[in-house]
C-alpha cells in the first residue's frame, strides 16, 4: 500500500508540520516510506509518542474548524 493511501498519513503530515524541515526536506519526508514506518513504529510502541500527536491533532482540528466558521460567516 501507498503511505499516501494509510489512514494515518493525514496524521503523519500533520507531525511532519512540526518538525524544523526545509521545503526539500519536507518534500522528501512527505514520500519517505522509511519516515512513515518509522512514525507508525512509534505510534504503535511509545504512549508518550502517541499523546503528542493527539495534542497536535486536535490543534489542527481546532483550526481548521474555526476557518471554516470564518469562511462560512463571510460568505
Amino acid at each position: 500500500m501507498r503511505i499516501k493511501e494509510n489512514k494515518l498519513y493525514k496524521l503523519y503530515l500533520a507531525y511532519l508540520e512540526t518538525k524544523k524541515f526545509s521545503t526539500g526536506q519536507m518534500k522528501l519526508a512527505q514520500i519517505s516510506a522509511s519516515l512513515f514506518e518509522e512514525f507508525q513504529f512509534r505510534l504503535e510502541n511509545e504512549p508518550g509518542f502517541k499523546e503528542e500527536l493527539n495534542s497536535i491533532y486536535l490543534d489542527l482540528r481546532r483550526t481548521d474548524s474555526i476557518s471554516e466558521i470564518l469562511d462560512f460567516e463571510s460568505n
